[in-house]
């Protein structure tokens, strides 16, 4: 009799155990079910690496949960030559040649930027990493006198109003084909810009540019370097005509 007891007692318990319980509620639908908020006290940070976020579903239901983010990245190349009318005579004088970027020209565009103009819009605030090169062909008036151009990436936060350098860098660009007369078309060189980071927000502009160096102090002003007859980015080399990739951090 006594065997019988301790066994029933056992199957009573092992119900017990393995029962769903519930606090604050009557009839719970989980191994632990809580109809309320929960705190805990004294909890020390865990060290082991391999941990697990917790999320729960629309029925309040805790688990681990698998979370794919993608990579929040804008890719553009510059698929057609840019050899603007004016590009020649913009530089020869001093004036920046701005270099158009267009939404067609995106390879990715998760960062949900828009065209304004020839310039990219911001869409949301935060830290954006830029990686910039340009593929530009020049030709020399004198060949023995290399062009001085900057290279720049900017922003403007008033809608174009001012701007604000990010990233600049010189180039001095000579003659190193040995082509001459008719036969010599251009120099094509590329341009790496530094990269930078930024802190943007939404609805700053974006810009790439080049201007002719000018003499420190000169007024009026002396322009670096030989005069060109062409002032293009283009698709030679293998390269594009421009590569603007920006991650946000």
């Amino acid at each position: 009799m006594k065997r019988k007891l301790l066994l029933f007692v056992f199957i009573l318990l092992g119900n017990f155990i393995y029962a769903q319980m519930g606090i604050g509620i009557d009839v719970p639908t989980e191994m632990l079910d809580v109809n309320g908020t929960i705190r805990m006290r004294g909890v020390n940070y865990l060290k082991d690496e391999n941990i697990k976020q917790l999320y729960f579903n629309e029925k309040g239901v805790l688990g681990p949960h698998k979370v794919d983010t993608p990579a929040q990245i804008y890719a553009g190349v510059g698929n057609d030559k840019f050899a603007p009318a004016t590009a020649v005579n913009d530089f020869n004088t001093g004036k920046r040649v701005v270099v158009p970027i267009k939404l067609n020209d995106a390879i990715v565009n998760n960062l949900g930027f828009t065209e304004s103009g020839d310039y990219l819009k911001i869409a949301k605030d935060g830290f954006y990493s830029y990686n910039v090169s340009l593929n530009l062909l020049s030709k020399l008036v004198n060949p023995s006198d290399p062009i001085q151009v900057y290279a720049l990436l900017h922003y403007s936060s008033d809608n174009g109003a001012t701007w604000k350098k990010l990233s600049i860098i010189l180039f001095r660009i000579g003659k190193i084909t040995s082509s001459t007369g008719s036969d010599y078309v251009g120099e094509v060189n590329n341009l790496i810009i530094p990269n930078a980071i930024v802190e943007h927000k939404a609805n700053d502009l974006v810009r790439l540019s080049f201007i002719r160096a000018v003499a420190s102090g000169s007024n009026p002003p002396v322009y670096l370097g030989s005069e060109v007859t062409r002032f293009e980015l283009t698709n030679e080399l293998g390269l594009k005509g421009y590569n603007l990739i920006v991650n946000k951090l």
